[in-house]
């Protein structure tokens, strides 16, 4: 969204969308989904998460590694789920279940594999956390850079760190950076100023979490 440099509090229509991001009081919607136990493309995934080691690997060094530790099961796809833990898609059941019997290692960093299950990748609703993914919707391509996205997330709370798949532009749709908590200091919205025009994007956390409510 964008707005000329203009003094002023903005018009009416912005003032109704601001009231109508601000309301607290809307009812959770559910939503009902199909059963997982009848999805065959998941009962051949698992979820893997590396201890020890100094840090934590990206998705692309997974990857790279994966490609040439797990030759015997080709076309093996691999995702970031959360930042700390990955999903592993095997072509077939039988290609997940040889690799699950395994004890792989990476940089002195053990693999613990698990299968995948509906609260994998999510959190507890109670689960406090320090940190949080948001995307930057909206963020035009000539400010998309590492200095302005940690103005950005310094805005939100304090910038941590850039998605890879961001860094490497892989879409222009959101940018997605990691900021310190709490919740309550990650802003709805942000105006972001070139000098010329004042770019105003929208903000949202990305947080999945199974209730039992």
């Amino acid at each position: 969204m964008i707005q000329n440099n203009l003094n002023g509090r903005g018009s009416y229509k912005e003032a109704l969308q601001e009231s109508k991001w601000s309301r607290k009081n809307i009812e959770k919607p559910r939503l009902r989904s199909s059963s997982w136990e009848d999805n065959e493309l998941l009962r051949r995934c698992l979820v893997g998460r590396f201890i020890g080691g100094e840090e934590a690997p990206t998705l692309n060094e997974v990857r790279s590694w994966m490609q040439q530790i797990w030759k015997g099961a080709p076309n093996t796809l691999v995702y970031d789920l959360n930042g700390f833990e990955f999903l592993f898609e095997f072509q077939t059941r039988k290609a997940a279940e040889h690799v699950i019997m395994g004890d792989w290692r990476r940089q002195g960093a053990n693999l613990k594999l698990d299968w995948w299950s509906p609260t994998r990748g999510a959190f507890h609703e109670s689960t406090g956390f320090d940190w949080f993914w948001i995307r930057a919707l909206g963020l035009p391509l000539h400010l998309w850079n590492k200095d302005v996205m940690k103005e950005i997330g310094d805005a939100c709370g304090g910038w941590l760190e850039n998605e890879e798949e961001t860094e490497l532009k892989n879409h222009l749709r959101w940018a997605r950076i990691r900021v310190r908590g709490p919740k309550e200091n990650i802003p709805t919205k942000v105006e972001l100023s070139d000098g010329k025009l004042i770019f105003l994007y929208r903000s949202s956390v990305n947080l999945w979490r199974p209730s039992n409510r």
